[in-house]
């Protein structure tokens, strides 16, 4: 079992190969067999979390989610301009002798300081079936890695893709909003 300190550098040498985007960088962070759960996306390896009927696999074509790490950050770098991982809070934890990480993170570009700049994050590119908008796009999800050595495993997502999709301006916002 490593340290917690040794999760969370793990965990920072994801993110900085997700933002580097280069093959090398990924195949030193990501396990060779490393498994990608997104519930709702089509994406589902997991039977934890119920899903309502026909909810899973709305986004089912997005079939990059199942086809490995570099092809899923190659997918993000070419959706959005100046593609970024921010990491938010990252919180290790034991669970039952697995080394997971808790993290909350922001994507494409945008910092909560910079919020205002609008000419970053671009998307320039189709994601979950959206083709380009060429609006300025902020993601959130979270995510449980379960690492093992020195790489990443896992990783169990849970992002706001309602939120995406109101930023796509392909749903309407709630009413109240």
């Amino acid at each position: 079992m490593s340290t917690k300190a040794e999760r969370l550098a793990v965990v920072s040498k994801v993110i900085a190969a997700v933002n580097s985007g280069k093959d090398s960088d990924i195949d030193g962070a990501f396990a060779q067999d490393f498994k990608l759960i997104v519930p709702g996306t089509g994406g589902r390896e997991s039977n934890d979390m119920p899903m309502p009927p026909g909810i899973d696999g709305i986004c089912a074509s997005s079939s990059f989610l199942t086809s490995g790490p570099k092809a899923v950050i190659g997918a993000l770098h070419k959706a959005f301009s100046d593609f970024k991982f921010y990491p938010l809070k990252s919180i290790p934890e034991d669970d039952g002798g697995e080394n997971i990480v808790a993290s909350r993170i922001e994507f494409t570009g945008l910092l909560p300081s910079k919020l205002l700049a609008d000419s970053i994050g671009v998307h320039t590119g189709e994601f979950l079936d959206v083709p380009p908008t060429g609006k300025s796009i902020v993601g959130r999800f979270i995510a449980f890695d379960k690492i093992e050595g020195n790489k990443l495993v896992s990783s169990e997502v849970f992002m706001d893709v309602a939120g995406l999709l109101i930023q796509f301006g392909v749903m309407p916002p709630p009413k109240g909003f």
